[in-house]
């Protein structure tokens, strides 16, 4: 989830949860928000952290395309 990309559970939770995207096995990005508030402090560090990674196309994807398809109900793509 955004927390977890965003350091805010940790570095060692950091580190699995890139590992996840690194593996192509994470599909979208959560917040797991319970207000407006956590929405500020988790996606805009996750997002920065992913772009930082493995770049914007992967941004995308996991902040927008993803989630889009997901509403949707078509399958997801992956890196």
């Amino acid at each position: 989830n955004a927390a977890s990309l965003a350091g805010i559970e940790g570095k060692q939770v950091k580190q699995r949860a890139l590992r996840l995207v690194e593996e192509g096995l994470a599909d979208l990005v959560a917040s797991d928000a319970h207000s407006a508030d956590d929405v500020a402090r988790f996606v805009p560090p996750a997002l920065a952290c992913v772009k930082q990674s493995f770049g914007p196309e992967a941004v995308r994807r996991l902040f927008s395309e993803n989630p889009g398809r997901i509403a949707r109900g078509v399958a997801t793509t992956s890196c």
